[in-house]
């Protein structure tokens, strides 16, 4: 049971995980760096689209959204760390930016794994925080 616990044994179901949609992705022929392109553009937009869904979308849709979210970052959480990100990073690693490097830029933080990691949980926090306060304003107006 403590193995789910350990690092190791997270970071490796991370790594099977990635694997296991590289193959799906690969099999579809489409050249590597396109489709990290496409999974790069989906992930930087996908929290911009959920928060404009929970505000817009009715009510019980938001919500799904909003749990989604929840299990998404859940996942983050247990993999110390993001497998969308890994996998973009195997499909195109030649000059790679991650997601959060231009919130990085933006604040004068050095580019690395800590730093990346570290504002990733900042911007999280922001969002879930925008997300229930959104929510609760619908449900109480």
């Amino acid at each position: 049971m403590t193995d789910y616990f350990d690092i190791e044994y997270r970071k490796k179901c991370r790594k099977k995980l990635v694997e296991y949609l590289y193959e799906l992705l690969i099999r579809t022929n489409i050249p590597h760096p396109i489709l990290a392109f496409v999974l790069k553009a989906c992930h930087f937009l996908i929290s911009y689209i959920i928060v404009l869904l929970v505000i817009f979308a009715p009510l019980p849709i938001g919500l799904i959204f909003t749990g989604l979210s929840i299990i998404t970052f859940g996942l983050f959480f247990y993999f110390k760390g993001c497998f969308f990100s890994q996998l973009e990073y195997k499909l195109h690693d030649k000059d790679f930016i991650n997601i959060v490097d231009p919130y990085l830029a933006i604040i004068g933080w050095d580019i690395n794994e800590e730093n990346r990691y570290t504002i990733t949980m900042y911007v999280v926090y922001l969002y879930f925080a925008t997300l229930f306060s959104i929510l609760y304003w619908r449900m109480n107006k």
